[in-house]
């Protein structure tokens, strides 16, 4: 007589775990998590130095919209050096956004401070350098930062652009506040979130240590 094959059956004597040996997600690996954290930043600044001359090349008249003399493939070659700078932002965070911010001046001296393709990398080394410096080489180097910022933006349209001072002094302080006040303001939050976390992990390992002590005296006290 042939018995009917029943769901489960098959997997009866097995051990259960095969099941689901297929089914668990992958967990990637916490080394791989940092080496993204650590390279998507300068990825992120270079598809920009990239994109930037990919327009150059379509619409073939950014020299005419931009003010500057400097070939586009000059100002992607700039923001191609603070991807490389942001590299070290991790080993050397103050030594990093210095020249991510040099750069960003250079940019902004030769274009009339009109061209901000060199912003989202001092965003990305002002975050890094108030996550991992003391506050006061953070403020010290956010205020030099934002004058360089200010002097390079501010001096090049005064000089080269018709704009009224109060459009010049508005993108001044939207640069300052978006580049430095922001990512220090969002590092800060990070930093509290983390002081928390780990408060919180002494207390739980300070009652589990106080919960063993007591079983341990409980013991004693039977015997």
């Amino acid at each position: 007589m042939i018995h009917p094959v029943t769901p489960g059956s098959a997997s009866r004597g097995r051990d259960p775990a095969w099941l689901t040996r297929y089914m668990r997600p992958a967990v990637s690996s916490p080394r791989a998590a940092r080496f993204v954290r650590w390279v998507l930043p300068s990825a992120l600044v270079l598809a920009i130095g990239v994109g930037y001359v990919a327009i150059d090349l379509w619409v073939q008249d950014i020299p005419e919209i931009v003010p500057g003399a400097a070939s586009p493939v000059l100002y992607a070659g700039l923001v191609t050096l603070q991807a490389g700078a942001l590299l070290l932002r991790h080993r050397a965070p103050l030594l990093a956004f210095a020249a991510v911010v040099a750069l960003d001046a250079i940019i902004l001296l030769t274009t009339a401070g009109e061209l901000g393709i060199g912003s989202l990398a001092v965003v990305f080394a002002t975050y890094t350098l108030a996550r991992r410096s003391s506050r006061h080489v953070t403020a010290a180097a956010a205020i030099t930062g934002a004058l360089a910022s200010t002097v390079a933006g501010a001096g090049a349209m005064l000089v080269a652009s018709r704009e009224p001072a109060l459009v010049i002094g508005a993108t001044a302080l939207a640069r300052v506040v978006l580049l430095y006040a922001i990512p220090i303001a969002v590092a800060e939050i990070a930093r509290g979130r983390e002081r928390l976390a780990l408060a919180l992990e002494d207390r739980n390992r300070m009652l589990e240590r106080e919960r063993l002590e007591r079983a341990e005296r409980a013991r004693h006290a039977e015997r």
